[in-house]
Protein backbone atom coordinates (compact mmCIF):
# COMPACT_ATOMS: atom_id res chain seq x y z
CA UNK A 1 0.00 0.00 0.00
CA UNK A 2 2.81 2.66 1.08
CA UNK A 3 4.73 1.96 -1.97
CA UNK A 4 1.57 2.28 -4.54
CA UNK A 5 0.98 5.70 -2.33
CA UNK A 6 4.51 6.81 -2.65
CA UNK A 7 5.03 6.37 -6.37
CA UNK A 8 2.81 8.73 -7.22
CA UNK A 9 3.40 12.62 -7.06
CA UNK A 10 0.05 13.82 -6.38
CA UNK A 11 0.04 11.67 -3.27
CA UNK A 12 3.10 13.04 -1.78
CA UNK A 13 1.07 14.96 0.83
CA UNK A 14 -1.33 12.13 1.79
CA UNK A 15 2.13 10.02 2.02
CA UNK A 16 4.07 12.31 4.50
CA UNK A 17 1.17 12.70 6.99
CA UNK A 18 0.11 8.79 6.93
CA UNK A 19 3.06 6.82 6.08
CA UNK A 20 6.49 8.70 5.82
CA UNK A 21 7.14 8.53 9.73
CA UNK A 22 6.53 5.00 10.26
CA UNK A 23 8.13 4.01 7.03
CA UNK A 24 11.18 5.76 7.93
CA UNK A 25 11.41 3.97 11.22
CA UNK A 26 10.64 0.46 9.63
CA UNK A 27 14.59 0.98 8.86
CA UNK A 28 15.57 0.48 12.55
CA UNK A 29 13.28 -2.06 13.09
CA UNK A 30 14.36 -5.58 15.29
CA UNK A 31 12.97 -7.52 12.43
CA UNK A 32 15.56 -8.40 9.33
CA UNK A 33 12.57 -8.57 7.14
CA UNK A 34 10.77 -5.98 8.07
CA UNK A 35 14.02 -3.71 6.76
CA UNK A 36 14.49 -5.93 3.50
CA UNK A 37 11.09 -5.16 2.83
CA UNK A 38 11.67 -1.48 3.16
CA UNK A 39 14.95 -1.37 1.07
CA UNK A 40 12.98 -3.00 -1.39
CA UNK A 41 10.30 -0.38 -1.70
CA UNK A 42 12.91 2.00 -1.69
CA UNK A 43 14.47 -0.02 -4.10
CA UNK A 44 11.19 0.06 -6.20
CA UNK A 45 10.60 4.31 -5.76
CA UNK A 46 13.90 5.25 -6.69
CA UNK A 47 13.80 3.19 -9.84
CA UNK A 48 11.28 5.44 -11.21
CA UNK A 49 12.21 8.83 -13.08
CA UNK A 50 10.05 10.61 -11.13
CA UNK A 51 10.52 9.21 -8.01
CA UNK A 52 8.69 11.47 -5.42
CA UNK A 53 10.88 11.32 -2.36
CA UNK A 54 14.06 10.95 -4.34
CA UNK A 55 15.98 13.97 -2.84
CA UNK A 56 13.59 13.83 0.42
CA UNK A 57 16.44 14.04 3.48
CA UNK A 58 14.51 11.27 6.09
CA UNK A 59 13.76 9.06 3.10
CA UNK A 60 17.83 8.94 2.12
CA UNK A 61 18.59 8.98 5.55
CA UNK A 62 16.70 6.10 6.05
CA UNK A 63 18.44 4.06 3.11
CA UNK A 64 21.77 5.51 4.68
CA UNK A 65 20.81 3.42 8.08
CA UNK A 66 19.91 0.25 5.65
CA UNK A 67 23.07 0.51 3.99
CA UNK A 68 24.84 -0.13 6.75
CA UNK A 69 22.42 -2.84 8.26
CA UNK A 70 24.06 -5.69 9.63
CA UNK A 71 22.11 -7.76 7.13
CA UNK A 72 23.94 -8.66 3.76
CA UNK A 73 20.89 -8.85 1.90
CA UNK A 74 19.57 -5.48 3.04
CA UNK A 75 22.64 -3.94 2.26
CA UNK A 76 22.62 -5.49 -1.28
CA UNK A 77 19.10 -4.33 -2.02
CA UNK A 78 20.18 -0.81 -0.94
CA UNK A 79 23.59 -0.73 -3.11
CA UNK A 80 21.20 -1.68 -5.64
CA UNK A 81 19.79 1.91 -5.40
CA UNK A 82 23.49 3.28 -5.18
CA UNK A 83 24.70 1.58 -8.29
CA UNK A 84 22.06 3.52 -10.65
CA UNK A 85 22.81 6.47 -9.04
CA UNK A 86 25.95 6.66 -7.87
CA UNK A 87 24.68 6.99 -3.99
CA UNK A 88 21.71 8.21 -2.41
CA UNK A 89 20.61 11.90 -2.65
CA UNK A 90 20.91 14.30 -0.23
CA UNK A 91 19.65 17.92 -0.90
CA UNK A 92 19.83 20.00 2.01
CA UNK A 93 17.12 21.99 0.48
CA UNK A 94 14.88 19.07 0.20
CA UNK A 95 11.61 18.93 3.11
CA UNK A 96 12.12 16.60 5.64
CA UNK A 97 9.17 16.53 7.15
Amino acid sequence: MASSVMNKPEMKDFFTENFKHDLVNMSKDTVANVRLALARVLRNHFKQMDGTFIYDAKINQALATLAADQEVDVRSVVAQIKDLYGGVHDDASSESS
